[in-house]
């Protein structure tokens, strides 16, 4: 069975896969876009210290379908033990800033906030989320909190990342788990990659991929300060740009399109472009299920969605920032 995702966690009643070294994820033939929810008790954690540096784990942020589940959050700094600790001393530990470290290896050390958890809050276990995703060319080896993972360079049926997980502790009620026959799966719609007019790789448009990327949310986070959010209809393409000064954004059309490639590598950011609308707001801008709606104007088909970095360095910290060096 399956249920859409809505990234919350379970009240008593809602059941969920409880971890076991022999569980097999294949039972289930997954399909990407699915999500499994997992309980995993501490006591599975306490073999995996930073002593042992070969297990069954393959990849980075991305995993093969063969690694072991426990691996995985430990090498994507979910919930570990201190490697300075043991026995009744033992100490846990998690990464505060999760995503924000999902970065490249050479970076994780300065970029990952790990946190000592109280020795009061009692760790029970985890619950953590996987998503199954599209397949990787290659997976790269890396090492994260004591934990190194391998490289494997071939397609697999599909990879699995973390999305989501919650430490429990003394105070927290354990989840009722399934019985995997009887477990009910979440599903998520999963973006399309196509090409396009140009040949480039974009996102197929929808209203869910519109709409996860302009949202309060991603507006807030400086999504505007590193990204450039572009669409394609046709053979025209144009840009949803915002201003921090006055919080209003503007619509703009590229007499002569560039490829995302140039402005990734150029130090100019200027483009020729036709300013369409000006001093928008969030709700000036609607998504429909072919395109947007922007005060009464339609703009649409849109076939492609393209986001691209401002040329410079991004510097990973508690605030995302550019670099011209």
């Amino acid at each position: 069975m399956i249920k859409n995702f809505d990234g919350s966690f379970p009240d008593p009643s809602e059941l969920v896969l409880e971890y076991t070294p022999t569980f097999d994820l294949s039972q289930f033939k997954p399909q990407v876009g699915d999500i499994f929810r997992f309980y995993i008790s501490e006591r599975f954690f306490l073999n995996s210290n930073t002593n042992i540096t070969s297990r069954n784990i393959s990849g980075t942020t991305f995993y093969t379908p063969n690694s072991d589940i426990v691996d995985i959050a430990i090498h994507c700094g979910c919930l570990f033990a201190h490697p300075k600790s043991s026995g009744l001393t033992r100490r846990w530990c998690t990464v505060l800033n999760f995503f924000e470290a999902l970065c490249n290896e050479d970076k994780y050390q300065k970029v990952a906030e790990v946190i000592e958890l109280s020795n009061y809050a009692q760790v029970k276990g985890l619950l953590l989320d996987i998503l199954i995703d599209n397949t990787l060319p290659s997976y790269y080896s890396s090492t994260r909190n004591g934990l190194k993972s391998k490289s494997f360079n071939s397609l697999t049926d599909y990879s699995i990342r973390v999305i989501n997980y919650k430490i429990l502790t003394k105070f927290d009620r354990i989840p009722r788990i399934a019985e995997p026959s009887k477990y009910v799966r979440s599903r998520i719609k999963m973006p399309v990659f196509k090409f396009a007019f140009n040949r480039e790789i974009g996102v197929n448009y929808s209203i869910e991929v519109f709409s996860s990327l302009f949202n309060p949310e991603t507006i807030n986070n400086d999504f505007f300060t590193i990204y450039r959010l572009f669409f394609d209809i046709n053979q025209n393409r144009y840009e949803i740009r915002y201003s921090d000064e006055d919080g209003n954004f503007w619509l703009t059309q590229l007499e002569n399109p560039i490829d995302v490639k140039e402005l990734k590598t150029r130090k100019s950011k200027k483009t020729k472009e036709k300013i369409l609308f000006d001093r928008l707001t969030f709700f000036d801008i609607v998504p429909t299920p072919t395109g947007i709606n922007v005060k009464g104007t339609l703009f649409e088909p849109i076939s492609t969605i393209l986001v691209p970095m401002f040329y410079g360095k991004i510097l990973i910290g508690p605030k995302a920032k550019i670099s011209q060096d």
